[in-house]
């Protein structure tokens, strides 16, 4: 894969941020933190796309005034022609409390909002911290760098205060930051990898297949050490890392499309997930299962998980609690630091009395009703 090692220059324009009191009778070419109204076009096809922000097709706001700013790095060296993560790091002496990035030249942006390092986990979302002894803020903003050319394309960024005031542009090129390239995000500890969402119709993760009526289970951990998830459906097969898929007539059954660390990477995102399209959905009780294959880059490090799922843009209920858990509120489980590792625990029946105790994390029942599958089980 083809590297350029910054060729691409960045243009940032720096602002500072709005507090919700700040309306549109304020400033009326800003929304506050509205939703997405589509699927990005320009910018997400052919520039970047944010881990973690919102949408918006039309015109960069309006500067208003101009604020100096310290610096602004980039971490890694942008990929040609496929996908590069990076941070955008800043340093200024302005409290900023949300970003706007777009291309120079496309009407069309996203809006970005820092929060603190421990609120921020996993490396998908903006984070600020503050220096006492400089009296100066540093935010980082993960992107995600979708380019399909070696042309240069100018990044605008800008941000807004408590009192609606945004700065002129300011071009900057941008030195890359020492050190190593970073991975993609991985979760951090207790990760909150999505935003709460009643009816999740988007994948909350890049690289995740499926449609959103799709029943999807997903789980992230907090350590570089390979934990596997396992499903188990209604007629015997079980999904797991040696059960990766079944496809029936070239269409897929099932599939596990995210497995961490299945060829011991340690650039890995610490995610697994499996689907099963819904027109393959048959009734009957699901089993969910977490388990400790391994101690990988983390050995010995005690290793919090979360596990959630989704079906036919619901959240499921799990029927061992009688909850319903979400992507912000999902089950949650450990493996201590001196636990034991089991490298294949696959069970071949549906019975709760051959699973171990530890590793069963959510039953849930699909009925007849909901099912998208009505034929004879199919193996």
């Amino acid at each position: 894969m083809k590297k350029n090692i910054l060729k691409k220059s960045l243009v940032f324009a720096f602002g500072a941020i709005m507090l919700a009191s700040c309306g549109d009778s304020d400033n009326p070419s800003i929304d506050y933190n509205p939703p997405a109204s589509h699927v990005p076009t320009i910018l997400q096809q052919s520039w970047f796309e944010m881990l973690s922000g919102y949408y918006h097709g039309k015109e960069f706001p309006t500067p208003t005034m101009t604020t100096p700013v310290t610096s602004v790095n980039l971490s890694t060296p942008i990929v040609v022609d496929g996908v590069a993560y990076a941070n955008i790091t800043i340093v200024s002496a302005s409290k900023f409390r949300r970003f706007f990035l777009g291309v120079e030249g496309v009407e069309e942006y996203w809006e970005v909002f820092p929060s603190s390092p421990e609120e921020a986990s996993g490396g998908t979302q903006a984070s600020m911290t503050f220096d006492t002894e400089t009296g100066e803020w540093t935010y980082i903003i993960p992107v995600k760098y979708v380019s399909t050319t070696n042309t240069d394309f100018p990044i605008v960024l800008s941000a807004e205060d408590a009192d609606c005031n945004i700065t002129d542009l300011v071009a900057v090129t941008p030195t890359p930051v020492p050190g190593p390239t970073p991975p993609a995000p991985t979760p951090g500890e207790d990760p909150t990898p999505v935003t709460p969402d009643p009816t999740p119709d988007t994948p909350p993760f890049p690289g995740v297949e499926g449609a959103p009526e799709d029943l999807h289970v997903f789980m992230t951990f907090d350590q570089q050490n390979d934990l596997d998830l396992y499903l188990l459906l209604p007629n015997g097969h079980e999904i797991y890392w040696k059960n990766l898929r079944l496809n029936k007539g070239g269409k897929v059954v099932y599939k596990m499309d995210l497995d961490a660390y299945h060829f011991s990477n340690p650039t890995d995102p610490t995610i697994e997930h499996i689907y099963v399209p819904k027109k393959w959905v048959m009734a009957g009780t699901y089993i969910v299962r977490v388990n400790l294959h391994k101690w990988e880059f983390a050995p010995n490090t005690l290793t919090n998980w979360k596990v959630w799922a989704t079906y036919d843009k619901k959240f499921v209920k799990d029927d061992l609690t009688g909850k319903t858990y979400t992507s912000s509120d999902p089950i949650k489980g450990k493996f201590a630091a001196d636990a034991t590792t089991h490298p294949v625990q696959k069970i071949d029946i549906p019975s709760l009395a051959a699973l171990g105790e530890e590793t069963l994390v959510m039953k849930f029942t699909v009925t007849e009703t909901e099912a998208g599958y009505h034929g004879t089980p199919w193996k």
